[in-house]
């Protein structure tokens, strides 16, 4: 811990356990000192204390406690909790479904959204920002759409934060076309609203997209670039869009600018292109550069390039083992068997292993390896 936060939990140890007795916005502080700083024993303490005392019937404290055990994943101790309130109001379901999401424990919240939905308790947007999210992250189109079809009957769609959700989520299991819509749709278009359809269009193959009264930022770029590529554009489209960025809007090119802008040279067949983009925006000290310039090398079999790429790898990282491994079997694939065995004496020295292929198909939304 930071010696702040340490000096913060000192006290309010001291503050519970002297006679000074915190009052119910007391406890929620200190209950949120607790979750903050992940202090399972510290938690514990104040959920005693707080039953003893009677807070638990103040909805803020005990929601608090369903929040402190949840980012502890202690579910069994948050749901047992949650069901001990007789009246839990939307902020108290909405930190159940959010915790679940938290811990990747997708399709509880979405059990648990379906039930605030059927309970008289009125969802509102965070729930459905939640709801949302992990339909996204499961490939639930059909039950995504029917909570699309809930926040219009509350007049909810036109929330640009569950708009936003909506866009991602059916970029990422839907038609894209229903991505689009949604995004024709929303009235008040935000960053998020421009980074969430470019992504959708990217993970689709499919771009319709102009800069109309937004201003993009480095994301939205990053998400541009990378519709370019999935949407087999001209490669000159990318540069345009590449370079409007730094011109018109002053955004100075990222690691991961550059290194989707290589990918995308790479795919186009202009590696050496590539390699002088790292060195005019300054990039050749950066070994993650020089590994996705490699990477593309194997696809495109340039071994000019792939032989500069390799020796600036091994000279920026530690860990180059796999630049071994490639490189011999690019050499292999040339029939310039004198590098393969040079290549392959260094890999004895160096005690590279080379890694047992591996591939991975999909059954029944489960991935199995071979």
């Amino acid at each position: 811990l930071h010696s702040e936060s340490r000096t913060n939990a000192e006290l309010a140890l001291f503050e519970a356990s002297s006679g000074i007795k915190p009052n119910s916005f007391a406890l929620v502080n200190l209950i949120g000192l607790a979750t903050e700083l992940k202090c399972s024993s510290f938690g514990k303490q104040l959920h005693s204390y707080v039953s003893r005392s009677g807070y638990f019937s103040h909805i803020h404290v005990s929601t608090s406690l369903i929040k402190f055990y949840s980012r502890m994943h202690s579910f069994s101790d948050a749901h047992a909790l949650f069901d001990e309130i007789s009246e839990p109001n939307v902020v108290t379901w909405n930190t159940m479904i959010s915790g679940y999401v938290h811990a990747g424990q997708f399709r509880s919240a979405l059990s648990f959204f379906t039930r605030l939905y059927s309970s008289h308790v009125r969802a509102d947007a965070f729930s459905f920002t939640s709801a949302l999210f992990a339909c996204s992250q499961l490939s639930l189109f059909k039950l995504g759409s029917s909570i699309h079809c809930k926040t219009v009957k509350l007049g909810m769609d036109d929330n640009t934060v569950v708009a936003n959700c909506m866009i991602d989520m059916y970029g990422k299991c839907g038609p894209v076309e229903h991505a689009i819509r949604v995004f024709s749709e929303t009235v008040e278009k935000d960053v998020i609203s421009w980074n969430s359809i470019i992504a959708a269009s990217a993970n689709n193959g499919y771009i319709e997209l102009a800069f109309k009264d937004i201003k993009p930022d480095g994301i939205t770029f990053l998400n541009l670039i990378s519709a370019c590529s999935h949407n087999q554009m001209p490669l000159e489209v990318a540069i345009a869009y590449f370079q409007s960025m730094i011109d018109e809007y002053k955004i100075a090119p990222s690691i991961e600018h550059c290194c989707s802008m290589i990918r995308l040279m790479g795919q186009k067949g202009e590696l050496w292109r590539a390699e002088r983009m790292i060195h005019e925006f300054g990039f050749e000290s950066c070994g993650v550069v020089w590994r996705a310039l490699l990477g593309t090398c194997g696809t495109q079999e340039d071994l000019q390039v792939a032989e500069i790429a390799a020796a600036k790898v091994i000279e920026l990282e530690m860990d180059e083992d796999y630049v071994y491994v490639m490189m011999s079997n690019m050499y292999a694939s040339f029939g310039r068997w004198e590098d393969v065995d040079l290549i392959r004496g260094l890999m004895n020295r160096k005690r590279v292993k080379k890694e047992a292929g591996s591939s991975s198909i999909e059954i029944d939304s489960s991935v199995s390896s071979l």
